[in-house]
């Protein structure tokens, strides 16, 4: 996952627990204690993907392959009117009995129009693509939403210590290897989740006052 940006003031009040902490981690028979939180936040995706295949057979490989070629230029130029077209794959068959080839070529649209992949798979189907695979969506900004959830995470992890009774100040704040769908979902509401680890340092027992002789 990508380096969370945090916002300002999160940032602030980080750097304020973290050198709090510090000055007592240098205390080895200081208690320390690892909780882990989340936060997940939801965001409307800023790009769609449509995957599309095109099919042409004709007497051998070679004319098939070039009416497919033809096609292909078509759906390009429509395809230049929203986004970025990438071939994705091709193969050719020829059956034993030599009768005729078909060629297949897969490709894919990537845009940033979200709400117009109706409108897209519409106009790419009638430029002769042969097959609409499908459509998935992604969010290629994550750093509002990631910053949102990280706040939830630290408020998760806040919460938590208080109901286990822990106390004190936060040494530091690690980010836990977690892949949430910011790079792929099957609908343009996108979620976004981080997992952290914050270690508490935490005040010492306290010792029993000297009784007087």
């Amino acid at each position: 996952m990508k380096k969370i940006i945090f916002t300002a003031a999160l940032v602030l009040a980080l750097c304020a627990v973290c050198a709090l902490g510090a000055s007592a981690a240098g205390d080895s028979d200081i208690p320390v204690v690892r909780i882990s939180g989340s936060g997940r936040t939801v965001a409307t995706a800023d790009r769609a993907t449509l995957t599309f295949n095109l099919e042409t057979s004709a007497k051998d490989s070679a004319a098939a392959k070039s009416e497919n070629d033809e096609i292909y230029k078509k759906i390009t130029k429509t395809a230049g009117k929203y986004g970025e077209i990438k071939e994705e794959g091709a193969y050719v068959y020829t059956p034993d009995n030599g009768e005729c080839a078909t060629y297949n070529r897969a490709f894919s649209i990537t845009t940033g129009k979200v709400a117009e992949t109706t409108r897209i798979r519409d106009a790419i189907l009638a430029d002769g693509a042969t097959g609409f695979s499908g459509v998935y969506y992604t969010l290629t900004d994550t750093a509002a939403a990631k910053s949102t959830a990280m706040e939830k995470a630290l408020a998760d992890v806040t919460s938590r210590a208080k109901t286990l009774g822990v106390s004190g100040t936060i040494r530091s704040v690690r980010e836990l290897p977690y892949e949430s769908n910011t790079d792929y979902s099957p609908s343009p509401e996108v979620t976004v989740e981080v997992r952290i680890m914050a270690e508490y340092v935490t005040p010492p027992p306290e010792q029993p006052a000297d009784k007087k002789r």
